[in-house]
């Protein structure tokens, strides 16, 4: 069932953008295989012998794992561990079986190997709340974006990468973090006379999106290697050792490797400059 629910998904006109919507399902079917195989008659092997009765077991089990904080029975970490069960983890390892099993039964999946409804139905939701997130109270705004914290921020700032920039641009824009330091060499232009920020929205594959920033916004530095920004020319921490490692030779000064487009980024204040870009 969880494989043709799978294909289902990928087949569908409008797939998933994330594997957390199958990581969830497949999770959540896994626990229920491993309980089922230790309790079940048949090692739950044969779907026919399974009751309302086993899946309300099941359900008991894993919500005496999360409140005794004992171990998952299948989920792992990557390095082999299993994984100490949650309120949370439990909330998603219900919402995974969940929608598997209804929508082997709005298919008739479920009928064609007589899975009886009542095991089905047995599975509650997880509980798990979604919706929105709040945004900050107008106090919390204010002491984000107050110059006397930022000051400090850049005060703590003892590598000189610019965490004030980044942090104020993070404020005006509303971007995620992400995409702010991943942006660009070419980010800043003008549209019809108006400041535009070109970034990717990579969480939901839209790429190449312009908003309206302020005049005031500082603009970003493209990499030391691009001459329109005045920037020193200092390769990223680590990258001496990194070109050592890969050719066996001690680059000489002028071999240092420069910073890529996307990466550790520094922003400084300066004009925004007229670049042509498409709407």
């Amino acid at each position: 069932m969880l494989w043709d629910w799978m294909a289902t998904k990928m087949s569908s006109a409008v797939p998933p953008r994330s594997k957390m919507t199958f990581d969830a399902s497949r999770r959540g079917c896994v626990e229920l295989s491993a309980y089922l195989r230790a309790h079940a008659i048949h090692s739950g092997s044969d779907v026919t012998a399974l009751r309302g009765e086993h899946a309300h077991a099941f359900v008991a089990d894993q919500r005496r794992r999360a409140r005794e904080s004992l171990p998952s029975l299948a989920i792992h970490r990557r390095g082999g561990q299993k994984t100490t069960a949650t309120k949370g983890i439990v909330a998603t390892t219900f919402d995974g079986i969940r929608v598997v099993l209804r929508a082997a039964m709005e298919s008739a999946e479920s009928d064609r190997v007589e899975l009886d409804r009542a095991f089905i139905v047995a599975v509650p939701h997880g509980g798990g709340h979604s919706g929105r997130r709040r945004p900050f109270p107008d106090e919390a705004a204010k002491a984000l974006a107050d110059e006397t914290n930022l000051q400090d921020l850049a005060g703590r700032d003892i590598d000189d990468r610019g965490l004030r920039d980044i942090w104020e641009t993070l404020i005006i824009t509303g971007r995620r973090a992400s995409e702010i330091l991943q942006l660009r060499m070419d980010c800043l232009g003008r549209y019809n006379g108006l400041p535009m920020l070109w970034h990717d929205q990579t969480k939901v594959a839209s790429y190449d999106q312009a908003i309206r920033i302020p005049e005031d916004l500082p603009s970003l530095a493209a990499t030391p290697a691009d001459d329109r920004w005045s920037l020193p020319a200092a390769p990223r921490p680590g990258s001496h050792r990194r070109q050592t490692r890969e050719t066996g030779a001690i680059p000489a000064p002028g071999q240092q490797p420069r910073p890529a487009p996307r990466g550790q980024l520094r922003l400084v204040q300066q004009q925004l400059p007229p670049m042509d870009r498409p709407p």
